[in-house]
């Protein structure tokens, strides 16, 4: 059985001839057919030149074997008027596969279809339930079997037609072997034919062609839109409905592999000579709206033979490029590194860049393939350069997209300070220089001290050297520091930190008495010396008694010293101070303190006094015992409580003074005349 078999099938393939429906079939292999290729309808129980099964006929199956491809996708289903949906299923067809060297027919097929009466059915072992793809390739068989069970009607079977076409992808080439006509008879690969879908409005058909051939027609056919009720809807793959495979229905259906055959003249192109390339533009008759529409694309040779490479472009968008990480500035010297990335559909065919530093000369690079997207590695710009770039690309469509950015050129400044002294003594400047890659160019120069801010803006020379000259108005630590803002050729730059400390001047001061005992109201001077001398300085002498203060700034003279006379009002315990210095630029200094006495007038300087004015008008003379015993009373008395409240030393002082007094003489007699 299996040798008549093969002979059977090996006779088949020489037995091909073109006739309307089922051309390929030699009726004495029935129920077993070779399929010359994937490409031709099976018409089933559908008059002449179909294959008849059912319970009336001799068989109720026939197997139908395909030469297919390992991990190619195929379309595999099986449509007619069998399939009713709307109203009571008539007939029932199931579908089985054998893989190949697998003993047809079998009770073990690899895979079993087996849809209810009325629905159409489709052969897939892919995960998403939609095509066949073959495990290895070989000879597969596909036997159609009447299922006369679950068949309502066995006298009224409905035809099917099965249909077997490989798949392939929108925007990806593809090449084909082809042959023209023996004469008036097409031979095997006189025609072939694909299944392609998109949703794209526009479709564009390009066949390459050898020299050694001359194509007849290239042929697209509109054949599913399930979406717009064009065809069913098989795990969203759309399949046509069984007359589109003998006629045209509006703008779909019509198919056909034969050059005798219908076309679309909307959808397609035919070659005048051998090498003639064939190319055309379809628009979708559901470019309006986006639906997924199903073609099948038709290769027709004519004369000669020749491998053709074809494809379906639906990718009409140019190459949308981006820039990677693009530089917005380089340095003088250094190279700039160009990247970008590419998304696209299509191959790429090329990328180039072209670029200009002054807007009219234009340059051109091509970019290599680098470890992401391609690069490219622009070098040899001065500082001041804006370079201007445009990178292309265009792709085996020829869809050409760009991008563009541009960058600037500068080269590095550099700042360095330095300063005079790095510690200032009173009132000194602060002598602060510097140097620059900057040629005459603009400074901010901030010197600073806690919260106390000063800025100088200033402008190098032609050589680079700057110099400044600043007085601190406070004491304590500085700080400077000078800033470059850049511009169209440099960049910016900020100089080292200097620190300088401020500091008062020292300064000296002593003081003197003319006498250390002085009576109450006469004149005693404080005088002495400073350094430095300080032209306008003054000094401020102070004197302090127990109960009263007293303080004056007098001048220093030309050569270092001073003076101030004072007359003390009051007796006791005096102290004087000097002090020199403003407590900034010159530190406050201060003499030891002097201390001197202030006694009391004797009676014999209050008799004088006294005499004194009334020698001057008006005279009085009744008053004189009298006044002085009043004196003398209220000076002893006012020497004693002004003792007790003196502090420290100077109390001390006085009391000592009183002691001595009381031993000159018992109970005071040294002071009193002895009665004769």
């Amino acid at each position: 059985m299996t040798a008549l078999l093969t002979l059977m099938l090996t006779l088949s393939l020489l037995s091909i001839n073109v006739l309307a429906r089922n051309d390929w079939i030699p009726t004495s292999t029935a129920p077993f057919f070779k399929a010359p290729k994937p490409v031709d309808p099976v018409f089933i129980n559908g008059g002449d030149d179909t294959i008849e099964i059912g319970p009336n006929q001799e068989w109720n199956s026939c197997f139908l074997e395909y030469d297919l491809i390992r991990d190619h996708k195929y379309h595999v289903f099986l449509v007619g008027d069998f399939v009713i949906k709307d109203t009571a299923p008539v007939t029932d067809y199931d579908i089985y596969t054998y893989l190949p060297n697998v003993p047809v027919p079998s009770d073990d097929p690899d895979t079993t279809h087996t849809e209810s009466a009325g629905l159409p059915e489709q052969v897939a072992n892919d995960a998403a339930h939609q095509y066949f793809v073959p495990p290895q390739s070989g000879e597969y068989t596909f036997e159609i079997r009447y299922d006369d069970r679950d068949s309502k009607n066995v006298s009224e079977i409905l035809p099917a037609i099965f249909m077997l076409i490989e798949h392939i992808d929108v925007n990806e080439w593809y090449d084909q072997k082809l042959e023209g006509r023996k004469g008036e008879d097409e031979v095997w690969n006189t025609a072939w034919a694909y299944e392609v879908n998109t949703s794209s409005p526009q479709i564009r058909v390009m066949v390459d062609v050898p020299s050694t051939l001359d194509m007849y027609e290239v042929r697209l056919y509109a054949m599913a839109n399930p979406e717009s009720g064009f065809g069913y809807d098989l795990y969203d793959v759309g399949v046509p409905f069984g007359d589109y495979f003998t006629a045209f229905l509006g703008e779909y259906g019509g198919y056909n592999a034969s050059s005798r055959g219908d076309r679309n003249i909307l959808a397609m192109d035919s070659g005048e000579f051998k090498g003639d390339p064939l190319e055309f533009t379809y628009y979708s008759p559901g470019r309006e709206s986006g639906n997924n529409i199903f073609y099948y694309i038709v290769l027709i040779a004519e004369h000669g033979k020749g491998t053709v490479d074809f494809i379906v472009q639906t990718d009409f968008s140019p190459p949308e490029l981006t820039l990677v990480n693009p530089p917005e500035l380089v340095i003088e010297d250094d190279d700039a590194e160009i990247k970008v990335t590419i998304d696209d559909e299509a191959d790429i065919e090329r990328v180039w860049i072209n670029y200009t530093n002054d807007g009219e000369n234009w340059f051109k690079e091509d970019l290599r393939p680098g470890v992401v997207g391609y690069e490219v590695t622009l070098e040899n710009y001065w500082a001041g350069d804006f370079v201007e770039y445009i990178v292309y690309a265009e792709d085996e469509f020829d869809n050409e997209g760009s991008t563009g950015s541009g960058f600037y050129v500068k080269k590095t400044a550099t700042i360095s300070c330095s300063i005079a002294d790095m510690t200032l003594i009173g009132n000194q400047d602060a002598m602060i220089s510097g140097v620059t890659t900057l040629e005459s160019s603009p400074l901010h120069v901030n010197i600073t001290n806690g919260d106390y801010v000063e800025s100088f803006d200033i402008v190098t020379g032609e050589d680079g050297a700057f110099s400044l000259t600043f007085r601190p108005p406070v004491l304590g630590d500085w700080s400077v520091q000078a800033y470059f803002d850049g511009d169209n050729i440099s960049l910016p730059a900020e100089s080292n930190v200097l620190t300088f400390l401020a500091s008062s001047q020292r300064t000296q001061v002593s003081g003197s008495l003319s006498d250390t005992i002085v009576k109450k109201a006469e004149p005693l001077t404080v005088s002495g010396s400073v350094d430095p001398i300080v032209q306008g300085m003054q000094v401020e002498v102070t004197l302090v008694s127990a109960t009263a203060s007293f303080s004056e700034k007098v001048s220093v003279a030309g050569d270092g010293t001073y003076s101030f006379t004072f007359s003390p009002p009051e007796t006791g315990i005096w102290n004087a101070l000097s002090r020199y210095g403003d407590g900034f630029t010159y530190e406050s200094s201060q003499s030891g303190i002097l201390e001197f006495e202030v006694i009391p007038l004797t009676v014999f300087d209050q008799i004088t006094a006294i005499y004194l004015m009334m020698i001057r008008p008006p005279f009085i003379y009744g008053v004189v015992g009298f006044v002085g015993l009043c004196i003398s009373s209220v000076a002893y008395v006012k020497r004693e409580a002004i003792i007790k409240g003196l502090p420290g030393k100077l109390g001390k002082s006085g009391k000592k003074r009183g002691k001595k007094k009381k031993k000159n003489g018992k109970n005071g007699d040294r002071f009193r005349r002895s009665k004769k």
